[in-house]
């Protein structure tokens, strides 16, 4: 009973997509990016690790799409049964998948131990572009 409203909130989030575009997520994005990033009165660490996030959210984005595109994605979802995994890629797919997620959670998990002790989290090429994005 704790957890109901947030079961609510997944159910939006979830169903929220016009033509395959999450609506929740172009929001929680612009929300970001025209509420936190751009906001000048906000100190530069907080515009800076906000940014950062949504680097890695883009990153995650692209991903996605290439795989979309190259159609490695849809047969995952799909039944894998152990024929379909050992007769093509799919495994390797899922190898792939799993370590992009890996290395998100690693990045997520280390920017905010970086942040908790208040420092900046500097990742090769994400703080790099944080830094020359932000003034």
């Amino acid at each position: 009973m704790l957890f109901f409203p947030f079961f609510r909130l997944r159910s939006i989030f979830a169903q929220g997509s016009i033509a395959g575009i999450g609506v929740v997520e172009l929001v929680i994005f612009f929300a970001l990016y025209l509420g936190v990033v751009q906001n000048y009165r906000l100190p530069h660490f907080l515009r800076f690790n906000a940014l950062q996030a949504i680097l890695l959210d883009i990153f995650v984005v692209l991903c996605s799409a290439v795989l979309n595109l190259l159609g490695l994605s849809a047969p995952l979802f799909g039944g894998l049964t152990p024929t379909a995994i050992a007769g093509s890629g799919i495994f390797l797919v899922a190898i792939l998948l799993s370590a992009i997620f890996v290395a998100v959670v690693a990045a997520s998990v280390y920017a905010i131990a970086q942040s908790t002790r208040g420092q900046y989290a500097e990742m090769p090429v994400i703080s790099e572009s944080a830094y020359r994005m932000l003034p």
